[in-house]
């Protein structure tokens, strides 16, 4: 491949000077970068064909490369532009016009209307602290930055006919969560005609030790021992114990697995590990990464309470919905 070959992207650009011209120093050192790279690119047929099939068939999308220093990520990607009609952007290189350059190519490669000129990221950003600043109550989209944005600053609107939920509220979040565990959820994961791919944590499959399971989705990495579990979504790492009885609740899991050290220290020190303990029945709740809930404990909101705030932030109720936080922890015998 010839070093000094412009990739499609940037020639691209070619017909649209002005539009080049705002972008022109985060062009030049992208296409620096590309030609320098390229000298460093070893063939790899095999994974050039991998990525051109999952492109494909996603049909659009963002591509983003990782790798520890020396792997050749860079080196890909920079081929990947020299010779695909990809719109590229290597942070390293942006000179503060990464998102907009950005824009540029997917106008030019395209050759969608001009109107369509990259926006003004730093004045957009600007109104948005202004806003905020205003009015530092604001936290949801809806209901308060876009009426107050309207008011006095150029809003725009993107027409969207695919699945969207407004999440911004605890039941509207727990409904939405748990909607896929229906036979036919509104946001179907298994829909080949949009594939869904996760990120690759390199995980064991879950196992699963005479238990009862219904309606439900299980994450990788689980142990689950004697549990009964029912319209429910148990995230990745979960590790549920013996009698433990789950149900129309949402488990986020856990972002790293205990060592027997640290276990038999937790059990020397009285405190929970990480998981649900043995016997503990968990209904209608929200329970978030790395909770500690001990055994017999009893999550039910049995008073049927609206909004509750456990003890040292433990739990909290809202909307009647039971919320154990990040890396809580709930004492043998609690209930809620």
């Amino acid at each position: 491949m010839d070093p000094n070959t412009i990739p499609p992207a940037l020639a691209a650009l070619a017909a649209f000077p002005k539009l080049r011209d705002q972008v022109g120093r985060s062009v030049a050192a992208q296409a620096r970068r590309i030609a320098e790279r390229q000298a460093h690119y070893i063939a790899r047929p095999a994974l050039l064909k991998s990525l051109d099939d999952r492109i494909r068939a996603i049909g659009g999308g963002l591509i983003a490369l990782e790798g520890a220093p020396g792997s050749g990520a860079t080196a890909l990607l920079c081929h990947l532009a020299a010779t695909r009609p990809y719109a590229f952007w290597l942070p390293e290189d942006d000179t503060g016009e990464g998102v907009a350059a950005l824009y540029a190519q997917l106008l030019a490669l395209h050759r969608l209307p001009i109107a369509l000129v990259p926006p003004a990221v730093d004045r957009d950003a600007t109104a948005l602290e202004q806003l905020l600043a205003e009015e530092p109550t604001w936290v949801d989209f809806g209901r308060e930055i876009i009426p107050g944005a309207i008011k006095g600053h150029k809003v725009q609107a993107h027409l969207f006919n695919g699945y969207w939920e407004d999440i911004g509220t605890i039941s509207a979040f727990y409904r939405a969560n748990l909607d896929l565990t229906s036979k036919i959820p509104k946001f179907n994961l298994f829909d080949a005609e949009a594939p869904v791919f996760t990120r690759a944590r390199y995980l064991p499959p879950s196992k699963i030790e005479e238990s009862q399971i219904r309606d439900s989705i299980i994450s990788d990495g689980c142990i689950i021992t004697g549990a009964g579990i029912t319209n429910s979504v148990v995230g990745l790492r979960s590790r549920i114990s013996k009698g433990v009885l789950i149900d129309s609740s949402f488990l986020m899991g856990a972002d790293y697995y205990q060592t027997i050290e640290e276990m038999r220290a937790d059990l020397q020190a009285e405190v929970p590990r990480v998981g649900i303990g043995e016997g503990t029945v968990i209904s209608r709740a929200i329970v978030d990464k790395n909770a500690r809930i001990g055994s017999a404990v009893r999550l039910l909101n049995e008073a049927r309470l609206n909004e509750a705030d456990g003890e040292n932030g433990s739990y909290f109720i809202r909307d009647g919905i039971i919320i154990v936080p990040k890396n809580a922890v709930i004492k043998d015998g609690t209930v809620v």
